[in-house]
């Protein structure tokens, strides 16, 4: 599974959403029309009526394109859903915990922000993981300064397991996150704050299947 994970990882933010396409449903039924195919699902502020609500909604949108989806941080609302898996925050449940509850087929991505914590996720058994923030970006004020392309290549060459950038990914720079290593990317903003989540998904995808295609 792990090698064949697409390389675009789409985030949802309900707050980005609602200043884009209004809500966060909507940009995932678009942004899968466009041709995404993983997904994390991601609401902090939700309660679990409203998580399970939405969940199911999005489960639904993601599972009907035979794509991935995962909960942040949530085990127990990931066998709710039926997802694929869980994606760990910082400061989430160990990916042992994690492992336990969900068995040895899940999917479970884990953030990180060092090489360090990159090393140990793999140690840990993580499935992959997103290092952030690459470049400046607003949605990530808290994680110290921008690690950039340098930092990621480290990175990527150091982990057997897919490496994500996230962070101020743009299409612009899609190309030199691969360039430096990285198996994938990881959007939120970039979609779920676009007034057309389809429009912003092709654009991605597009900068995605150049490099590919140069690269062969």
């Amino acid at each position: 599974m792990h090698k064949t994970l697409p390389r675009l990882y789409v985030i949802t933010d309900p707050t980005s959403a609602q200043s884009g396409a209004g809500d966060v449903i909507t940009a995932v039924q678009k942004s899968v029309q466009a041709g995404a195919r993983f997904f994390q699902f991601r609401d902090k502020q939700a309660d679990l009526h409203a998580l399970l609500s939405t969940g199911r909604s999005l489960t639904k949108i993601v599972n009907a394109a035979n794509g991935i989806i995962l909960v942040n941080a949530h085990a127990d609302t990931a066998s709710s859903l039926h997802c694929h898996g869980v994606h760990r925050p910082s400061n989430g449940p160990t990916i042992a915990e994690l492992r336990q509850n969900l068995g040895d087929t899940a999917i479970i991505g884990a953030s990180t922000h060092s090489l360090a914590e990159a090393l140990q996720a793999e140690q840990n058994g993580a499935s992959f993981i997103t290092i952030s923030p690459i470049f400046l970006t607003a949605s990530k004020p808290g994680y110290g300064p921008a690690l950039n392309l340098d930092s990621l290549h480290h990175v990527a060459t150091s982990l057997k397991i897919p490496v994500y950038a996230l962070g101020g990914i743009s299409p612009e720079n899609t190309i030199d996150c691969l360039k430096a290593g990285a198996h994938g990317i990881a959007v939120m903003g970039g979609i779920m704050a676009a007034a057309n989540p389809a429009n912003a998904t092709q654009r991605y995808l597009g900068a995605l299947e150049a490099f590919d295609a140069f690269s062969h």
